[in-house]
């Protein structure tokens, strides 16, 4: 008879990261991990099944809360908004990805006009730039994405402003939008992107993943108590 696992990738990831790990649960797909002594309340891992599904890109995301939606008020709005002008992401550039840095997302540029009034401030990706390790580590384990954004989305809507949506078709462009005029809540969630395959160095990938996603986290705390 055939045996069938039915202990998965992610279960593997949750195993190496457990040392690291208050306890982990999966919830709708995804894996959540409550980590110890780290910025983020909860990271969260789930996959994608690439081409024929061979091969899966994993997605690891990072909770970071500055306020949550009992606690938002008109200077927390205004905050939301300052940061929302430091959002960058990881530009890769020279032959097969020599150089990596962080730039200010395009996102940021391209709906400026949307976004009233938004001071692009590239003050995070310089901190970001600057740590020489978590450089090394995106470099190294040849991430597909990285991003530093802010949470866009809630299962409560927000107050949508009509101009400044007009002509928008995309649900999430509306969102984004939608949030930055009248912003919920202020929740960080860092994302990396990474193909991962079992095997030798699987568990150092993994491992290098949670460190590179908690470098971030220690810059985005920092610049938090600053602006708070």
């Amino acid at each position: 008879m055939i045996k069938i696992s039915l202990f998965t990738e992610l279960d593997t990831i949750a195993k190496i990261l457990e040392p690291y790990s208050e306890k982990t649960y999966k919830r709708q797909g995804l894996t959540y991990i409550i980590p110890k002594n780290s910025p983020y309340s909860e990271i969260h891992i789930t996959f994608q099944p690439i081409g024929l599904g061979f091969e899966k890109k994993y997605i690891f995301v990072g909770r970071l809360i500055v306020a949550d939606i009992d606690q938002m008020n008109e200077e927390k709005a205004e905050l939301y908004r300052i940061f929302k002008g430091m959002e960058c992401e990881l530009i890769f550039k020279g032959f097969i990805r020599k150089k990596v840095f962080f730039q200010n997302r395009k996102r940021l540029y391209e709906f400026k006009d949307r976004f009233t009034n938004i001071k692009i401030n590239p003050k995070l990706s310089e901190r970001l730039n600057k740590r020489d390790e978590l450089l090394d580590i995106l470099k190294k384990v040849e991430v597909a994405q990285a991003l530093v954004v802010l949470k866009f989305t809630s299962v409560h809507a927000p107050e949508i402003p009509e101009e400044a949506v007009k002509g928008l078709t995309k649900v999430v462009d509306v969102m984004e939008v939608a949030y930055y005029h009248n912003p919920l809540d202020i929740v960080w969630e860092p994302v990396i992107e990474v193909m991962l395959s079992r095997g030798p160095g699987f568990s150092k990938k993994v491992l290098n993943i949670y460190n590179a996603i908690n470098l971030i986290g220690e810059e985005l705390q920092r610049i938090i108590n600053e602006e708070k």
